[in-house]
């Protein structure tokens, strides 16, 4: 599987603009980012990186549902 190769900040408002859509999700303010990691297996080269406790209702239980549109398409780009 080959994956497009985007930054940090483009990931990171694809995300967001994604789980703006979501009508589970409560509101509140709250830190999440994408965070490369080291790839496991086929996996992507990153995780959606955030604190279940400190997120909106709704906002874990809807990532994991939609997670694999992000995960399968995208890898992200070495920081330099």
């Amino acid at each position: 599987m080959v994956r497009e190769v985007v930054s940090e900040s483009f990931l990171k408002n694809a995300i967001s603009k994604r789980m703006a859509k979501e009508r589970d999700i409560g509101p509140g303010v709250f830190w999440a980012r994408p965070t490369r990691i080291e790839r496991e297996a086929d996996g992507p080269n990153w995780r959606h990186q955030f604190n279940p406790d400190e997120v909106p209702a709704g906002y874990e239980k809807a990532w994991d549902r939609i997670r694999h549109e992000f995960e399968d398409r995208y890898d992200m780009a070495e920081k330099g």
